[in-house]
């Protein structure tokens, strides 16, 4: 298995599936971070990926209103779906508006606070997601 390690987190490659858990403050740098992972992946590989990001011990968000279309900017590659696990309200409002830019570009990505959901929009097993 792949692992691409970054400051807030550290992604893995589970079949098509990239799985990436980050911690901490939620910024710019930090979405830069996380996405420099994922490319780091992606561009070593021909296949597509869906991402699943587990954002659960992500405690704070410092973000200004114009750094979530700079974010969205980063994540213009060609991946199958998105899905985001999170645990408080700040979080999911956040991914949330980031999921709107994402689908007016045609990308499927999926926010919520159940694993099992996750699973479902992702099409894989809930123990392949809780398998860290």
């Amino acid at each position: 298995m792949d692992t691409a390690s970054c400051k807030h987190g550290k992604c893995k490659v589970k079949g098509n599936l990239i799985v990436c858990k980050s911690k901490g403050v939620f910024t710019n740098d930090f979405a830069d971070k996380m996405f420099n992972c994922i490319e780091h992946i992606e561009d070593s590989s021909v296949i597509g990926y869906s991402q699943f990001h587990d954002l659960k011990d992500v405690y704070k968000i410092d973000l200004q209103f114009e750094d979530i279309p700079l974010i969205e900017r980063k994540e213009r590659r060609s991946k199958v779906k998105a899905a985001f696990l999170v645990s408080n309200p700040a979080v999911f409002g956040c991914v949330h508006v980031y999921k709107k830019l994402m689908e007016d570009m045609g990308f499927e990505v999926h926010v919520s606070y159940e694993i099992g959901s996750i699973a479902a929009f992702l099409d894989v097993p809930v123990d392949l997601l809780e398998a860290w």
